[in-house]
């Protein structure tokens, strides 16, 4: 079984189960093997605060965050995100390297609580 020890691990993943969907023959073991590594690693990590909203495929997704009752305003709401939840690809002078980076995100109030959409895109 393939071991997913945190993030990095977790993007390696998908890269291998994406390099195995396009060569798929013969290696339908394989890919169910990866698919439920990569299942375990979030069941083990989920928190209840993180849903996926729409997922964009090798483009990336957008999920919808619970931000902490403590946060008072919406500059407050939006500085704790900065801070935890802003990814930033690091520039390479080769292309496709597969990280992941925050597209877009964009922090809300609803009933009392801050709530944010955080778009994560991969540099592919």
């Amino acid at each position: 079984m393939f071991a997913i020890r945190d993030k990095r691990d977790l993007e390696l993943a998908y890269e291998l189960l994406g390099c195995l969907k396009r060569s798929q023959k013969g290696k339908e073991d394989k890919i169910i093997e990866l698919k439920r590594s990569i299942r375990m690693f979030h069941s083990r990590n989920a928190s209840s605060n993180t849903r996926i909203v729409k997922d964009e495929g090798i483009d990336g997704y957008v999920v919808l965050i619970d931000l902490p009752e403590y946060l008072n305003n919406k500059e407050e709401a939006e500085k704790y995100f900065e801070d935890k939840y802003v990814m930033h690809s690091r520039p390479s002078m080769f292309g496709c390297t597969g990280q992941a980076f925050t597209r877009w995100f964009k922090v809300f109030g609803c009933v009392g609580k801050f709530y944010a959409y955080h778009c994560v895109g991969y540099d592919v």
